[in-house]
């Protein structure tokens, strides 16, 4: 009777095995792209101790990759702080957001001056962000000048985009 049993079991799997298709001639799916470009305007704050105004030009591919939403971003922009000692801020950056979770990191090279004295940093970025929004956290690590008086160590930033032309789409 057991031999029976095993019999069966080994001819059900050899019958099973013949059903099996080969996977050879299957590629993996592509991902399909779907990306504007743009010409933006960027606005934002930037908040901790010190408020900062922040303006600048953008260039913004956003777009569905499968079916999550990405965000690249090459910004140009200057911060600004009107107080009783003027500070002035070019800052050139790059952010990348999407995904399912909305995540958006960045980093910036931001040269702050008082037309006096000035230092360079460089801050890392991370938070949430899609499209035209984003909320980050950053903080400012120093390169020059150490001491240099009234910039954020942390820093809080909202900006928006502002979509001024269409450059081109990429579809794959």
């Amino acid at each position: 009777m057991k031999y029976y049993f095993f019999l069966q079991f080994i001819l059900f799997n050899i019958f099973q095995s013949f059903s099996q298709i080969d996977t050879s001639h299957y590629s993996s799916p592509q991902i399909e792209y779907k990306i504007e470009r743009h010409i933006a305007l960027v606005t934002g704050i930037n908040v901790h101790k010190n408020f900062f105004a922040e303006a600048g030009i953008a260039i913004k591919d956003n777009g569905v990759a499968g079916h999550h939403p990405i965000t690249r971003v090459l910004a140009l922009t200057s911060e600004f702080k009107f107080t009783d000692k003027f500070i002035y801020a070019p800052k050139a950056g790059v952010w990348l957001g999407g995904g399912a979770s909305g995540m958006n990191l960045g980093i910036n090279l931001i040269y702050y001056s008082d037309s006096e004295k000035g230092t360079l940093r460089c801050r890392p970025e991370i938070g949430l962000g899609f499209d035209a929004f984003r909320v980050v956290y950053g903080y400012n690590i120093a390169i020059t000048q150490k001491n240099f008086q009234n910039v954020n160590k942390h820093n809080f930033c909202l900006n928006f985009l502002i979509n001024l032309k269409k450059i081109k789409d990429v579809k794959r």
